[in-house]
């Protein structure tokens, strides 16, 4: 680059950083960086007009160099360990954001930046005293007043969340974002209809962030106001023309309640006036829709042929509309002739046409990137059973190992009687939908909104109390699970100190309702508590009517085998399993309802 053109983007940098055209700022000096590495003043303008674009990466570039020429300014080591944070890079955090609290004591924006960072490693205790001296330090700081109150809801000290939070509206009454704060923790302290008259009076005041509309939909929902949480999606999605979550929120939520037209938000707009992200999701939701010819439709009319100019977010929906017509070949061309990361529907693909060794390698490619994706480790699992089956059997002990426990063995038939008895009566109000969420597992059956186990309601609580102790009893037995797949921190660890909550619903489906076979990516153990079992079950033969069955791969082969195992269902009974574990339940025949509540958990390796 000649000097005249690095003067004109000087120039053009400076008049925009001006002008608050923070976008066109970098665009213009960005591509100066690497004559400018050792230049203060340019290098706190870039980073200046960098983070008001948003362009975190390229600000996290420019302070990495000036970080180097003031090593002990506290704003550039907070400016720089927030970044990182914000990147997921913790450890590379921690120095900068430590530095800029010791530089910098009385500035209390930077013990608030470090309490994020503890609350995003855990430590929301030692958050909770970053905010405390925040607040210590500037008693009006809100934001440090919502991070304490966050943290007190970490270490579920609700009351204490609620008292901050009510004491921010003796001048905050017309702030939505406390509202809504004040109605989840009413919501955690069991005070639903407090909780409603705050999301009442947070939706009042038109709160203009859509993640707060999402969040506070959902708690709606998970109270039972579902009437008041489609009318307030409906109210804001046209406002909301370009986020994602809200469009996928209320195709979910408009096909739960049964309505039909789901997808009319999206058509309304017209798919050429979609975002990249919106079209995806819109095809996406037409292929479960069993409409994937006319998705195919959308896409051919708005960008014609696939070739590699596609974006990445066409190229998926268009890989998935290929995988629902099992043409696997084109998958495979158009992963090969597309920039992106395609890896997993290679995998899908190669295992539709046999090719067992190059869906290996790409499984082994994607794992190397995350270890415990669930998903792809039961894609290695297929793989290896279709492929090379004594590798399988090394790795996989060849058979799906799951574990059986009879809680009357912990609490006694009559008291799991009774549990069950207010379980199934109280749970059949939390079913307040007639229709699964578009993309679950489960056919003709409905599942309830939020983490079940988070509810305020005894049985339930003594209900996981029991379910976790007896998991963790399970564990102590160093041969549990016998050639299953480890967690991959548990190995680096040795020890598995007990297990968490990763998350939890219920299931309820009458006659014909199964479960399509699938796994749990995020989960480690899978588990499934029968709470009402209906007595047909088991009655039907052979055939394991109403059976959980585990083994018959989730994905298209030239070949599928049948379910290895097959596990009759018992009011009462826990099952437990890997997560990576291929599982599905049969359809029966009969009057009554199969009723249960399945959870994932995680190692807890603290």
């Amino acid at each position: 680059m000649d000097r005249a053109e690095i003067q004109k983007r000087l120039h053009t940098g400076q008049k925009a950083l001006k002008a608050s055209d923070f976008v066109a700022a970098v665009n213009a000096m960005a591509p100066l960086l690497g004559q400018f590495q050792t230049d203060a003043r340019f290098l706190r303008m870039l980073s200046t007009a960098a983070i008001k674009a948003g362009s975190n990466d390229v600000a996290l570039e420019v302070l990495k160099h000036l970080v180097l020429l003031a090593p002990d300014d506290a704003e550039v080591n907070a400016t720089l360990g927030d970044l990182y944070r914000r990147a997921g890079e913790f450890e590379a955090a921690y120095g900068y954001l430590q530095k800029s609290v010791e530089r910098a004591p009385d500035r209390p924006e930077f013990l608030y930046n470090f309490g994020l960072y503890m609350m995003d490693v855990g430590a929301s205790d030692r958050a909770e005293s970053l905010f405390r001296a925040a607040l210590d330090l500037r008693s009006d700081y809100a934001k440090s007043a919502l991070g304490l109150a966050n943290a007190l809801e970490a270490q579920s000290d609700f009351i204490g969340a609620g008292v901050v939070l009510e004491s921010m509206l003796v001048d905050r009454t017309s702030d939505p974002v406390v509202w809504f704060r004040l109605g989840r923790i009413h919501y955690r302290n069991n005070q639903p209809d407090k909780a409603r008259s705050a999301l009442a009076r947070a939706q009042a005041l038109s709160p203009k962030d859509p993640e707060l509309v999402v969040e506070a939909t959902k708690l709606l929902i998970t109270l039972g106001e579902v009437d008041s949480a489609l009318a307030w999606l409906d109210q804001v999605v046209a406002r909301a023309a370009q986020h994602r979550e809200i469009f996928r929120l209320r195709a979910s939520l408009v096909h739960e309640v049964g309505f039909e037209g789901c997808l009319d938000h999206y058509e309304a707009r017209g798919f050429n006036t979609l975002t990249l992200d919106q079209k995806m999701d819109y095809i996406v939701f037409l292929v479960l829709l069993e409409r994937s010819e006319f998705a195919q439709e959308q896409l051919y009319r708005s960008h014609g042929q696939l070739d590699g100019s596609w974006p990445t977010a066409l190229v998926l929906a268009q890989l998935q509309i290929w995988n629902d017509q099992h043409r696997f070949s084109e998958m495979i061309a158009a992963a090969r002739l597309c920039d992106g990361d395609y890896g997993e529907w290679l995998a899908v693909a190669y295992l539709g046409l046999g090719d067992n060794v190059s869906a290996e390698r790409e499984i082994q490619q994607l794992l190397s990137t995350d270890p415990d994706n669930q998903y792809w480790i039961a894609l290695l699992e297929t793989a290896l059973r279709m492929g090379n089956p004594d590798q399988g059997q090394k790795l996989f002990a060849g058979h799906p190992p799951y574990q059986l426990i009879k809680l009357q063995d912990s609490l006694g038939s009559t008291e799991v009687f009774k549990l069950n008895t207010l379980l199934e009566a109280w749970l059949m109000d939390q079913h307040r939908f007639s229709r699964a969420p578009l993309g679950q597992s489960v056919a003709q059956g409905t599942q309830t909104a939020g983490n079940l186990f988070e509810q305020d309601y005894p049985p339930l609580a003594k209900l996981w109390q029991t379910l976790k102790e007896v998991i963790e009893a399970m564990l102590r037995d160093p041969t549990h699970f016998e050639g299953a797949r480890r967690y991959s921190s548990e190995d680096e660890s040795g020890s598995i100190n007990g297990v968490r909550l990763e998350s939890s619903w219920s299931i309820r489906v009458a006659a014909q309702g199964h479960h399509v076979p699938h796994v749990h990516s995020k989960g480690w153990l899978s588990c499934v508590y029968y709470v009402g079992v209906p007595g047909t079950i088991g009655d039907e033969g052979s055939d394991h009517s109403g059976y959980l069955a585990l083994g018959r791969p989730g994905v298209v082969l030239p070949e599928s085998p049948e379910p290895s195992v097959f596990i009759q269902p018992e009011a009462g009974t826990l099952v437990v399993f890997p997560s990576y574990v291929w599982h599905e339940t049969r359809p029966f025949l009969g009057e009554g309802a199969r009723t249960v509540i399945a959870f994932d958990v995680l190692p807890d390796l603290n």
